[in-house]
């Protein structure tokens, strides 16, 4: 379990991982918006899902970087599960999604902590 559950005296609710997340994501240099929700599911994966607006590929690299680092520090070895299902706005409209970036569609924690943590 992360510091945030201990803090908190068990599993953060889906708000608290919400926010948590919205404000590492929204400092990310290159981030315009963001509309990301954390879903809980008892017996199966977690799911963090949205859009982010981002300046360029490069920032949502940055940004799924972010997204599983706090979801480390909120859910320890449970962020490993939690499926992403987000995909970042290019400025002209566009999207740039994790398997353009060479990730599976729908990476869970642990693709990407491998793919993009450990470099």
């Amino acid at each position: 379990m992360g510091l945030l559950s201990r803090v908190l005296g068990g599993r953060p609710t889906a708000t608290a991982v919400d926010e948590t997340i919205a404000d590492a994501v929204r400092v990310v240099p290159g981030v315009t918006g963001l509309s990301l929700a954390f879903n809980h599911q008892p017996h199966a994966s977690s799911a963090l899902s949205g859009e982010v607006e981002v300046a360029d590929s490069t920032v949502f690299v940055e940004v799924l970087r972010t997204i599983r680092l706090v979801l480390g520090g909120i859910l320890g070895g449970d962020a490993d599960r939690v499926v992403l299902y987000c995909t970042g706005r290019l400025p002209d409209g566009s999207t740039v999604t994790p398997s353009e970036l060479g990730l599976s569609q729908r990476p869970t924690g642990r693709e990407v902590a491998q793919r993009l943590l450990d470099r």
